[in-house]
């Protein structure tokens, strides 16, 4: 389902203009979210994810863009550090359960 709301770019239903904006062009993106938070240990990374869609019409891809946030995490590192991976819808579902059942495991392996 795309959405005509400029006169020649049609977006995709879950798109977000303001983030297709600025995208590259020929990729829509949806809006960001982000997993970040205060850190005491200065050690656990943030992550942000969102749905993008690369090229237009009948040869565009969906892919899940998800992008690991580190902090420098001793003195051999002098900056934060990005990583992004753009996965299959599928592959991003299958790692969002291996995810979900590590985390379960360890949660309840701590608190037991």
């Amino acid at each position: 389902m795309t959405d005509t709301t400029e006169s020649d770019t049609q977006h995709t239903a879950w798109c977000d203009p303001a983030e297709c904006a600025t995208a590259p062009p020929g990729w829509h993106q949806s809006t960001s979210r982000s997993v970040t938070g205060h850190d005491p240990e200065g050690i656990h990374p943030g992550a942000t994810v969102h749905a993008v869609q690369l090229g237009t019409g009948d040869d565009s891809h969906p892919y899940i863009d998800m992008t690991i946030h580190t902090e420098p995490g001793d003195g051999t590192d002098t900056e934060d550090q990005a990583y992004t991976v753009l996965l299959i819808p599928e592959r991003a579902l299958t790692l969002g359960h291996l995810l979900t059942t590590a985390a379960r495991a360890a949660m309840r392996q701590q608190a037991g």
